[in-house]
């Protein structure tokens, strides 16, 4: 199964345990964010191929893409310039794949079509090193590029070319920490490219021990109790980004006992905004400059960490029905306790 469809099939399971209240509130929150051209707005009022990617990707979680939200979104997209970036590439194909199962002949036009244009360009993102850059031609690669290439050809349903040659680079890019760095550059591991740098691997091939234990060791070390994960061990706070995927990469990895799905949640629902949504982190929610607005009213929150905060939900949800399954008293280390969770 690939991560993408593994990734909506884990999220749609934990999204039932968490309170209609919470879905129904991010669902209107992300509806609200519609704009009359046909795409969604980010924290600006207008419409954003970025943004539109994720509202839908929520949506579809909280039975919120209706016919009338493809038939809305489906001209803005199909008149959409093609993308140049390797972010708004896949954006748009990923837009394109989720209206699919639920639009017309008009739908499944385009994605044919981009999907023989996605077959054919890929390649030009490619770099030396095996890695993929941000722009065509680009010397520079980095693991959420690289990651993104990956999930393009997940959905055309393709492996990916010179999978090993990605694995040595990825390889090159763990740190002493622990952690993957996004560029070469840097020297320090950082949250989400560890778990994009995992996810890549396991698309490519098994991942070796010492890899696994090193990721899981620095997640542990940027993991604030009862509040989440750092994006990297000089941040001070969590934020619900690097929380979300380093929960999913725990989930996968099976490394769950120390956290305490309970209190953690209580933390990610203090999150969700009076307007629905969710915003990043504990610091926005006192920032006045940090909002949108939207028929008068100020937002801190927009579609893209409203998708964060509900999968943290799910995935805590279902952290809870595991450790309740196998007898795991959460919060606790093995050292203090609990021994293996056993499979995820």
């Amino acid at each position: 199964m690939s991560f993408l469809r593994k990734l909506e099939k884990t999220l749609a399971q934990g999204v039932q345990l968490v309170p209609e209240g919470i879905r129904h509130n991010v669902r209107c929150f992300a509806l609200a964010r519609l704009h009359p051209k046909g795409g969604f707005c980010g924290r600006s009022n207008e419409p954003d191929l970025y943004y539109t990617a994720f509202a839908l990707r929520t949506l579809r979680l909280v039975d919120g893409l209706t016919l009338a939200v493809t038939r809305a979104v489906l001209p803005w997209l199909i008149q959409t310039p093609r993308p140049k970036t390797l972010v708004d590439l896949y954006s748009y194909c990923q837009c394109l794949a989720l209206l699919v199962d639920c639009a017309d002949g008009a739908a499944k036009a385009a994605w044919q079509e981009t999907r023989a244009y996605l077959a054919g360009t890929l390649a030009d993102f490619c770099t030396p090193q095996g890695g993929y850059a941000a722009q065509r031609g680009a010397s520079q690669a980095s693991i959420y590029q690289t990651f993104l290439a990956l999930m393009c050809y997940d959905l055309l349903d393709q492996p990916p070319p010179n999978a090993p040659k990605i694995i040595g680079w990825l390889a090159q890019q763990q740190r002493e920490d622990g952690g993957f760095a996004d560029v070469e550059t840097v020297r320090l591991g950082g949250t989400n490219p560890t778990a994009a740098a995992i996810i890549s691997w396991q698309r490519l091939g098994d991942i070796p021990l010492h890899v696994v234990t090193g990721a899981i060791k620095f997640l542990r070390f940027v993991y604030i109790p009862h509040c989440g994960f750092r994006a990297h061990t000089r941040i001070p706070i969590p934020d619900l980004l690097s929380t979300f995927t380093a929960l999913w990469i725990l989930w996968e990895l099976n490394d769950l006992a120390f956290i305490n799905p309970d209190v953690l949640a209580q933390a990610v629902r203090a999150l969700q905004l009076p307007c629905g949504g969710f915003c990043g982190n504990f610091g926005e929610t006192m920032m006045i400059d940090s909002h949108v607005e939207t028929d008068g009213v100020q937002h801190r929150a927009d579609v893209e960490y409203s998708f964060y905060g509900l999968a943290c939900l799910a995935l805590l949800a279902l952290i809870k029905r595991h450790c309740r399954h196998h007898a795991i008293q959460p919060g606790k280390t093995k050292e203090e306790g609990n021994e293996s969770c056993g499979e995820a």
